[in-house]
């Protein structure tokens, strides 16, 4: 039992390595939901491949998913083209029409063993089952081979072309005008899209190959600052997922698939909590500390640079502002060196005029500044 343990923990982490990698790439690019359209374009293929061979175990199965895989990239791409339909209408368009040519398929051939929870969830639990023998060693799933040579080709596609794939995705017109091709890094991009959801179709389902493209990927772009370190980040925590994933549906008696997806929301939702420059809470804090500067600034423009200086409690009549907001800015300005406070009444330094010099003029005031050097 725990060598299945570990061969399904081992195809777990290597679908969620291999779809976040990929989906890097589709995230900057804006097109993750390309990975919903194909996992639900590859039926078909499967079907046509079950009436030929008679069999869903071939390999014949996954050449035909691969066929109608990029099929639906080359049907999307062409109807983008023509600028008809944009970009996400092509997708919507397509993957409806497959996905419903291959539900007829299935009416048809009523034979064929594939139910909704297999198109949907996968059949990640069973993997440990259809080992690959050579010679009379036992070398492990087949589904964690298929998917470990996407995720090989996936980065060596990445690694060999990196700086190509990074300008083609922010700025398609500037890789054109260097003679990048930028179209035929997309198609290989669409291309390498396309193979890592047939890889992953079986292991994960149809819908959850979108959670796999689209989650890890957005955690690890809010947690980074370049490209380079989102895409590694983006593959640790896809694999960390997959892990992760198992013992949760252990714990709650669910689908495997399911328990991944589960925990790749939680992760996310982490993400945009706590990212250190887009995350929530730090948009939160920049705001506070803006307001608490605006007032601060406020303050000082109402302070003498001579004593007395001003009380306390008159400056706070003045500005109109509340017991705590007013006291947070007396903080702010003394912290700084921008007042000094005697015996209950502020009174601004020197390092208080330097910083309100350093202030843009209101349009008006400006106007009436000029005017007065004019007439000097």
């Amino acid at each position: 039992m725990i060598v299945e343990e570990f061969y399904l923990l081992l195809v777990a982490a290597t679908v969620a390595a291999n779809c976040a990698l990929i989906g890097s790439l589709l995230l900057l690019r804006k097109m993750v939901l390309l990975g919903d359209a194909l996992s639900h374009a590859m039926l078909p293929g499967i079907v046509v491949a079950f009436a030929i061979t008679g069999s869903l175990e071939s390999a014949g199965v996954l050449l035909g998913a691969s066929i109608f895989g990029l099929l639906a990239v080359a049907l999307i791409e062409r109807l983008a083209h023509t600028r008809l339909l944009e970009q996400d209408a092509a997708i919507g368009v397509v993957f409806t029409g497959l996905f419903a040519l291959g539900v007829l398929g299935v009416s048809y051939y009523r034979s064929v063993d594939l139910d909704l929870d297999c198109i949907l969830f996968g059949n990640i639990e069973l993997t440990p089952f259809d080992l690959v023998h050579w010679g009379g060693l036992t070398l492990g799933p087949r589904a964690f081979w298929v998917n470990a040579a996407t995720l090989a080709g996936n980065a060596l596609l990445t690694t060999l072309l990196f700086k190509e794939l990074k300008v083609s995705a922010f700025d398609p017109e500037f890789a054109h005008a260097q003679g990048l091709r930028p179209r035929l890094l997309h198609y290989l991009v669409m291309i390498a899209a396309a193979m890592t959801c047939v890889a992953a179709f079986s292991s994960v389902g149809a819908i959850l190959v979108v959670a796999m493209l689209a989650v890890p990927p957005a955690a690890a772009y809010l947690w980074s600052r370049s490209m380079a370190r989102m895409v590694v980040w983006s593959v640790l925590l896809g694999a960390a997922i997959g892990l992760v994933g198992y013992p949760v549906a252990y714990a709650i008696n669910c689908s495997v698939a399911g328990a991944i997806a589960l925990v790749s929301g939680i992760c996310l939702v982490f993400a945009i909590t706590l990212a250190p420059d887009r995350g929530l809470l730090a948009r939160w804090w920049a705001w506070r500390q803006a307001r608490l500067r605006t007032h601060a600034l406020l303050l000082l423009t109402h302070l003498p640079s001579r004593p007395p200086g001003v009380a306390l409690t008159e400056l706070r009549q003045r500005l109109g502002l509340s017991e705590r907001v007013f006291e947070a800015a007396v903080r702010y300005v003394q912290q700084h060196g921008l007042a000094e406070r005697h015996h209950g009444r502020l009174i601004a330094t020197e390092a208080a005029g330097r910083e309100l010099a350093d202030l843009p003029l209101d349009p008006s005031a400006q106007r009436a500044d000029e005017r007065e050097q004019a007439q000097r």
